[in-house]
Formats: C-alpha cells, structure tokens, sequence
C-alpha cells in the first residue's frame, strides 16, 4: 500500500472515530433525558428535538476541536511515519468530510423515525459551515504552535468581540428593525461558506506546506 493510500486509510478512520466519539457523547445525553422523564408522553418531542440538536452541536465541535490540535500533535506523528505533507493537507479535508457527511446521514435517520422534519433546514446549514469553521481551526492550530499563548489570548479576544457583535446586531434587528428582520437566503449562505472553506483551506495547505517533525 502507498503512503497516500495509508494516510488517506489514517484519516478516514481519525473521522469515524471523531464520529464514534460525538455519538457515544449523544447517546449517554439521550439516556440521561429517558431517565428524567421516561413515561412522559409529552417529553417524548422534546427528547427527540433535543437530543439531534444537541448532536449537531458535538459533532461539529468534535471535529473542530480535533483540527485544532491536529497540527501541534497528529501531523507530526503522520510525517514521521513518511508521509508528504501534501497528504496530510488531503487527510483533513478527508477526515473533515468523513465525520460531517456520515453524522449528517445518522442525523436524517434520526430525524426521519422520530419526524422532527423541522430539523432538516438546521441539519444542512450546520453541517455546510462546519466546513469553513474546521478549516479555520486548523490553521489556528498552526499559529497556536508559532506563538503559544499569545495566539490564544488573540484568538478569545476576537472570538469575544465578534460574539458581542452578533449579539448586537441580532438586538437591533429585533428592536429597531422588525420589518428588516428576515434570514440570509441558503444561496447566499452556503455560497459565503464555499468561498470562506476556499480561502482558508489555501491559508491552511500554505501552513501545511511547512509542517515539520516535532
């Protein structure tokens, strides 16, 4: 088997396993809720609903938070075992898109048998900007590297202001702009999603291109 071959093999089974792990987190969410509330009838629609919801929160944070100490740890482990570092860029595109469509597709099953339809719209707009939101965590893992500390207070820092500036504006439009308080159309979203996991994935091969052994 080639060294493109095995690390392809690797990174498929890193994104079963990252699957693995979010599914088991579900599974003892959903056993914890039965507990609660087994025989109420009423609950039953709020398990369900909970319960999907929850797993598209944990499979994609699983998945960022792998590719955030992916390039301290995993890709150093990878080149050592001779893999090119043009593999690795391929592996975590492969890794991302392994965990994200198989959880998608468990998603839809659960939302089928349990007909939480109104899920679906959420489902697809989570998983479209889990792409762009895991590439950006890879490359942030690459300057968590560079620049230890620094990097990370930078990080919540924006991640703060931005959160405060979401928030802001969602306030806005709900007091002051009522009329104007309408979605992003899905074309327009999942057209920004595109061209943000294109330019951050050119961001992150050029950091992959300098990865070494540490």
């Amino acid at each position: 088997m080639s060294l493109a071959r095995r690390s392809d093999k690797y990174y498929v089974k890193t994104g079963l396993y990252t699957l693995g792990y979010a599914l088991l987190l579900e599974c003892l969410l959903i056993a914890e809720l039965i507990f609660f509330d087994y025989g109420n009838d009423l609950r039953m629609d709020y398990i369900a609903r909970s319960g999907i919801s929850f797993f598209f929160m944990i499979l994609i944070l699983f998945n960022a938070m792998y590719s955030l100490y992916a390039a301290n740890w995993t890709d150093s482990i990878v080149l050592s075992m001779g893999a090119r570092r043009k593999d690795i860029f391929r592996g975590q595109i492969l890794k991302t898109t392994v965990c994200l469509v198989l959880g998608a597709a468990l998603a839809l099953i659960a939302i089928y048998f349990t007909k939480q339809f109104e899920l679906i719209g959420l489902l697809i707009t989570s998983i479209i900007g889990a792409f762009p939101l895991t590439a950006l965590f890879y490359g942030i893992g690459h300057k968590i590297r560079k620049w230890g500390r620094v990097a990370v207070m930078i990080i919540a820092i924006i991640g703060g202001i931005c959160g405060a500036a979401v928030s802001a504006g969602s306030i806005l439009r709900q007091v002051f702009f009522p009329a104007f308080n309408l979605q992003i159309s899905f074309a327009i979203y999942a057209l920004v999603c595109v061209v943000a996991f294109i330019l951050l994935e050119m961001w992150v091969y050029k950091l992959s291109s300098k990865s070494m052994v540490r």
